[in-house]
């Protein structure tokens, strides 16, 4: 158990590429997953994350332009994945929400089902278990301490920023 932090995590990576392998073979055998491009699959997660947004705000978030969006945007709609629904204060504004199929194609594409995953769990003995709880914790806290030290560098200006020499 002497191994060093850049070991740990060395086997840390091997260990979560074996997972995501798992996965990724899993996402290939979904046949939804041959009728959705990238670009309408991050369409569909930003819907789902943030609801209902207009064509330009999805195009700012793809950094494509607007009539690159637009037309993403129709062969989705086209295949059941969106609807556009207009503004009722204003009916000049028309917002793209997700569809039930939409939905369906997210839950697909977010990983294993509840059901699968109790199946999975249900198959682990309970010291099993305790590890993937505190091993669970563990990625949450990183990933909380990466989300405070990115806020953080963003905060900082220009001005903020020591020149090398200086």
């Amino acid at each position: 158990m002497n191994e060093s932090k850049s070991e740990l995590i060395d086997e840390a990576v091997a260990h979560i590429d074996t997972l995501l392998a798992y996965r990724r073979r899993a996402f290939c055998e979904q046949p939804v997953s041959r009728e959705v491009s990238l670009p309408q699959l991050h369409i569909l997660m930003r819907l789902q994350e943030s609801g209902p947004m207009t064509v330009s705000e999805l195009a700012l978030a793809l950094s494509t332009s607007i009539p690159s969006a637009s037309s993403i945007v129709d062969r989705m709609e086209e295949h059941g994945l969106v609807d556009r629904v207009r503004n009722e204060i204003d009916r000049r504004v028309v917002h793209v929400a997700l569809s039930e199929h939409g939905r369906v194609v997210v839950e697909e594409f977010g990983g294993p089902k509840r059901v699968q995953l109790q199946r999975l769990l249900g198959a682990m003995s309970t010291r099993e278990l305790h590890d993937i709880i505190r091993g669970v914790e563990a990625i949450c806290n990183g990933l909380e301490r990466l989300q405070t030290a990115r806020a953080v560098d963003e905060d900082k200006q220009p001005s903020d920023i020591q020149r090398v020499g200086s």
